[in-house]
């Protein structure tokens, strides 16, 4: 992944913005709480500089096995070929959550208030 950021790449979060060591890190954790991760584009919009996605995802959650899902958004700024900055407004942190229903306590500090999380099945 680091061969697709600008050295001074900054991702946006709502608890503040992050290089891409935190970045990392955090997706390094989600890995520990979600297997089997797969994303699906949805919609993609391109405005050459600033591209947008709604995303949505399936997974199976490590602590118990499982099989999870949710929606989400992603935009980035582009420099070049590479990826500038970024934002997101999905989080597959939301754990047994639906999109009204109360965050789990294992829930990152990252919070968002369109998570769209449920559990399958």
């Amino acid at each position: 992944m680091a061969r697709l950021v600008t050295p001074g790449y900054v991702h946006h979060t709502a608890s503040g913005d992050w290089d891409f060591e935190q970045f990392k890190s955090e997706l390094s954790h989600v890995d520990t709480i979600y297997a089997a991760r797969r994303y699906h584009v949805m919609h993609l919009v391109d405005d050459v500089s600033m591209v947008a996605a709604f995303l949505s995802w399936t997974g199976v959650r490590r602590a118990d096995g499982s099989p999870m899902e949710g929606r989400g958004a992603y935009h980035c700024r582009v420099e070049g070929l590479l990826i500038a900055e970024d934002w997101d407004a999905f989080f597959p942190f939301c754990l047994n959550a639906s999109p009204a229903g109360p965050r789990s306590a294992e829930s990152s500090s990252l919070r968002c208030g369109v998570c769209q999380v449920r559990q399958r099945g």
